[in-house]
């Protein structure tokens, strides 16, 4: 005998849509062991797509539920429909419909239902049960998946600079004609600036190998220009004429020595990346390039700046870590 008490008229559970259905489409879920019709809401649904749907109440006649003689409600337990196959002949009419629905269950497993409703009012049911270690490698199998797909898909929509292969973009000397540019005084005046700049255009480290602090390139040889500058004010200081020069000596050779040894490794690996002999010896081998790099290490800069992005396009900006603005394409790195 039921309590004096109205029991629930509606029951929620969450249906996840199978494939594109359109505005009032109905199709069979199975919940709690009852099967019932659910109707596709106002405006329709895109495949994976959740929605809720009410449960209707059970018949009159039924008899109380968990053995209560209160009525009290199931949980809501999300229903997942994932796929409806809806056979035709030749006439276009439906032969069958055939709903799969996947029920998680608390404990990690999931009960898959199929049931397969005929033309001519037949109904088919089968039931199997997923073990909860199947279910939880099939979801890591396709997380990772999506995020492999994610990560091709971004990798997809870069923009690489268009960069020439075969032969310089423009000359060697060219830097000599750039006097009213400020790449040009760039170069001349805070080379080791530009030479970052150039470094962490070419993803390359301090030291022109892989790394991935590449962005971070640029400001050490800022650091190190820094420390230059400052060693020099030192020493050129009339109250300190009595300093000893010898570490400043030490300094200048060192920081002569890493930019011209970073230089050199940076071209060469560049002439080989897009195919460009050298001026003399072999292209295999890199002391062209350094002959090239100690005589003239602005001229180098500018030579390699110029090539990777075209200057009519792309201006060059004094105060970027690349010398591009943002809107310039990348380039797809030495390594």
């Amino acid at each position: 005998m039921y309590k004096d008490e109205t029991p629930p008229t509606e029951t929620t559970v969450v249906v996840v849509a199978p494939s594109n259905l359109h505005e009032g489409y109905t199709f069979d879920v199975t919940h709690n062991g009852r099967t019932f019709s659910v109707t596709v809401p106002e405006g329709g649904v895109v495949a994976g797509q959740t929605f809720n749907a009410i449960v209707p109440p059970p018949e009159p006649s039924a008899p109380p539920l968990n053995g209560e003689d209160a009525y009290i409600p199931a949980e809501i337990t999300p229903v997942i429909a994932e796929a409806i196959a809806i056979p035709a002949d030749d006439g276009g009419v439906p032969v069958s419909t055939t709903t799969k629905t996947v029920v998680n269950n608390p404990d990690g497993s999931q009960s898959i239902i199929e049931e397969t409703v005929y033309h001519d009012g037949r109904v088919t049911k089968s039931s199997t049960t997923r073990p909860a270690s199947l279910v939880a490698s099939t979801l890591t199998a396709s997380t990772s998946n999506t995020i492999d797909h994610h990560q091709q898909q971004q990798q997809q929509q870069r923009v690489f600079a268009d960069v020439p292969t075969g032969k310089w973009r423009h000359g060697f000397w060219g830097w000599c004609c750039m006097c009213c540019s400020p790449m040009f005084w760039m170069s001349l005046c805070c080379t080791y600036i530009t030479l970052g700049q150039l470094l962490q255009r070419l993803k390359l480290s301090l030291f022109a190998g892989k790394s991935k602090f590449y962005k971070d390139t640029c400001s050490f040889w800022v650091i190190l220009l820094c420390m230059l500058l400052f060693f020099t004010i030192l020493m050129a200081s009339t109250t300190l004429s009595t300093t000893p020069k010898f570490p400043f000596y030490i300094v200048v050779l060192l920081l002569t020595v890493l930019s011209t040894a970073s230089l050199t490794r940076a071209r060469y690996d560049f002439r080989q990346r897009y195919q460009i002999p050298a001026r003399c010896c072999s292209n295999d081998s890199c002391f062209s390039d350094c002959c090239l790099v100690y005589w003239c290490m602005p001229c180098t800069i500018v030579q390699m700046l110029r090539h990777t992005h075209d200057g009519k396009k792309y201006r060059y900006k004094c105060c970027s870590q690349t010398g591009l603005g943002e809107e310039a394409p990348e380039i797809e790195g030495l390594v």
